[in-house]
């Protein structure tokens, strides 16, 4: 059972105990994003993006979890700027 501990999720080790098992620039984009005043409309795309990549027992793929990663917070960040667009 999750009790916010570091390695219950990636999501709350980056933004509440500062890095995650993904590491840069995985954990500085989730942290700029989180800065964003519209970021509550995508937090559980980066969640759920962040739990089903997670490397955590996976090293041996870890280098295509990160770059799949990346990519996925990328569209999510750029869906994130489209939303100041329409408002």
């Amino acid at each position: 059972m999750a009790n916010g501990r570091p390695g219950d999720h990636p999501f709350t080790d980056i933004l509440h105990h500062g890095s995650s098992e993904f590491g840069e620039p995985v954990d500085s984009l989730v942290k700029r994003m989180f800065e964003h005043p519209l970021f509550f409309k995508v937090s559980d795309d980066v969640a759920d993006l962040l739990w089903e990549k997670s490397p955590f027992g996976r090293q041996n793929e870890k280098a295509t979890l990160l770059a799949e990663t990346e990519k996925g917070l990328t569209a999510i960040s750029a869906r994130l700027a489209k939303l100041v667009e329409e408002e």
